[in-house]
């Protein structure tokens, strides 16, 4: 399907402008404590970034810092961290800088071929359109101007759809691995692409190189249980980091905890005790959650490509089962078909009211994030 050139123009600065316009927002809500020395990019650096920089600088055994926290960095597969590397020597700059720009170009790669995605799809040109903007409004899409993996995973997830639909299978299985080497929920990528070559098969016409988009994958998660073993001792030493660190992520029924925060949500609101430090930890989890969930199943209704359900189910499904996870709403930012679904809503004010709502929480994420608080 032709486009206009000039709407992805128009498109990817409008993406861009949102992302410049986060750093001028950020600068003007961060309050500095007194005696401190922080820069429009550094107020972008806290939490799992430190852990990301670490393991960049002193790979997966650093020195100087407490057993629990070296635990903390083991849980991380190495690409983010990698490619954090490459930047920051190769380039000479700071882990901060080349973490953020890192993030940013990931984000950039993301909206584009989200749009591709869109377009390949059979959406219209403003479907497209809106689809990409409310990805880059998202309330928790501000990790792309973080040194989050968000950004490389994003990119890794709609790469491997679009290749799938270009028939590109070595390339999908490629940015499959990616993903799965990001973070290890990449592996909910699988029953996915195991859904087209199952179609690909009903049609007759799987090859052997179709198979590549699974096996490169597979293979990609065996090499990072074997990286564990050398390094660790045990194939599963990233799972066991889970459960020796401060919040311990300990596996259990699905959408389990989520239910029980909404009932306990619930519970909060009646007696007002849902204040602003609840809500970031706990609150917001099941608002994410079922939003998405809701979302999606509606989107079930239009009979959407079944490998792209079949992500989303088994990325929330997958996510939503571990206990004491206070990052349900940035894990909901990676579920892409979630976006898709959003940008086929009708009709258009529906979609400018979630955008003006959805920007709104964005403002309201960021400035507890730059000021270090607990933010997903």
């Amino acid at each position: 399907m032709n486009r206009p050139r000039h709407t992805l123009f128009w498109l990817m600065l409008a993406v861009v402008a949102i992302k410049v316009s986060l750093f001028f927002w950020g600068s003007h809500m961060f309050n500095p404590p007194p005696g401190t020395a922080y820069n429009w990019l550094s107020i972008w650096d806290h939490w799992d970034a430190d852990a990301y920089k670490v393991i960049a600088s002193q790979g997966y055994f650093p020195e100087g810092i407490p057993e629990l926290q070296k635990a903390f960095v083991r849980r991380f597969p190495p690409l983010f961290p990698g490619l954090l590397y490459l930047v920051s020597h190769g380039l000479g700059l700071s882990l901060v800088i080349s973490g953020i720009a890192i993030s940013l170009l990931a984000t950039f790669g993301s909206s584009y071929l989200l749009y591709r995605l869109a377009e390949l799809e059979g959406f219209t040109d403003r479907q497209a359109v809106a689809t990409v903007l409310l990805f880059s409004v998202f309330p928790t899409s501000f990790y792309s101007n973080s040194i989050y993996s968000e950004g490389v995973y994003l990119l890794s997830v709609i790469g491997t759809f679009v290749a799938l639909r270009k028939e590109r299978f070595f390339v999908a299985g490629l940015a499959a691995s990616a993903a799965i080497l990001t973070r290890v929920v990449g592996l909910s990528l699988l029953p996915a692409i195991a859904i087209g070559l199952v179609w690909r098969w009903r049609q007759g016409r799987l090859t052997r190189m179709d198979l590549t988009a699974i096996v490169i994958p597979a293979w990609a998660f065996v090499g990072y249980m074997a990286m564990n073993a050398y390094l660790f001792g045990s194939a599963t030493s990233f799972y066991r980091e889970y459960q020796a660190s401060p919040s311990p992520m300990l596996p259990q029924w699905p959408l389990q905890e989520p239910l029980w925060l909404a009932w306990e949500l619930f519970n909060r609101f009646l007696d007002g005790k849902a204040d602003q430090a609840y809500m970031m930890y706990y609150g917001w989890n099941p608002i994410f959650t079922f939003g998405c969930l809701g979302t999606l199943i509606w989107w079930m209704w239009k009979k959407p490509r079944l490998d792209l359900v079949a992500y989303a189910l088994c990325y929330v499904l997958m996510f939503s089962s571990f206990r004491q996870n206070f990052s349900y709403p940035r894990y909901t930012y990676a579920v892409v078909p979630l976006f898709l679904a959003l940008g086929q809503i009708r009709p258009v004010w529906v979609q400018v009211l979630l955008g003006l709502g959805f920007g709104a929480l964005l403002l309201y994420f960021v400035n507890i994030f730059v000021n270090g608080g607990w933010a997903f």
